[in-house]
């Protein structure tokens, strides 16, 4: 699939609630450039969507082996929330595969999406120099008496998840203590979202490429003949 097809190319995001479609969705679309649907997406766009991308919990449940029974579209399937599982996502979405007979990716929309911003890089560096990290059980890392202080551990851990915060924590401090804030916080941004998963994606996409070739020229085809028909009553 090259650039003028993605350009042209939508994708509707399935799987079932809790698995986190939406940050799928959203990491899709900044990822590739490709229009990707999410569960609140009017129902139109993603029954006209040319391909799906279908997210996984935790394991393969019966539904999903009958959704994907089910689909003439091409799909992807992702084992989502791989930074909520750690070092599991890769055991769990190989035996995902197994089980289903066919690829599954594990992929963090969460982290695909981060962004590092001069704000939260200052209170990094701050939480850095005061060898503060995030323990096991990361609701811990929020529980401090001062309110403005909890404010801000709360909305880092929910803007990076657990994962995403200790990455970016231990990144802060290989990188340098002061400098240019605008470049660091693109660089650790890139850093993160590129533990998300997606970049394993491009490979499939381009693959589904012929496949959405020859259903278009066939979807024009039949507009063709149809048309054809009624002008020719």
């Amino acid at each position: 699939m090259d650039d003028r097809d993605a350009s042209s190319v939508s994708i509707a995001v399935t799987g079932h609630r809790g698995t986190g479609r939406d940050t799928v969705a959203a990491a899709v679309t900044d990822r590739f450039g490709i229009a990707a649907h999410g569960p609140g997406a009017p129902p139109e766009q993603r029954a006209a969507a040319d391909l799906l991308v279908h997210v996984l919990g935790a394991v393969v449940r019966d539904c999903d082996r009958d959704f994907l029974s089910r689909q003439r579209r091409p799909v992807i399937v992702v084992a989502g929330k791989a930074d909520v599982r750690g070092p599991r996502a890769a055991v769990a979405a190989a035996t995902a595969a197994s089980r289903l007979r066919r690829p599954v990716y594990p992929v963090s929309g969460l982290l695909a999406t981060a962004t590092v911003d001069e704000a939260l890089l200052a209170d990094l560096r701050g939480w850095v120099r005061a060898r503060i990290d995030v323990p096991p059980l990361a609701a811990a890392f929020v529980d401090v008496p001062d309110p403005d202080e909890r404010r801000r551990r709360g909305a880092a851990l929910d803007a990076l998840g657990a994962t995403g915060l200790r990455a970016a924590l231990a990144l802060c401090a290989e990188g340098p203590a002061t400098g240019d804030e605008a470049a660091v916080c693109r660089a650790m941004t890139a850093r993160l979202r590129a533990a998300g998963g997606f970049g394993a994606l491009a490979e499939p996409l381009r693959g589904c490429g012929p496949e959405l070739s020859a259903r278009r020229r066939l979807a024009r085809r039949r507009a063709a003949m149809l048309a054809q028909a009624r002008w020719g009553r």
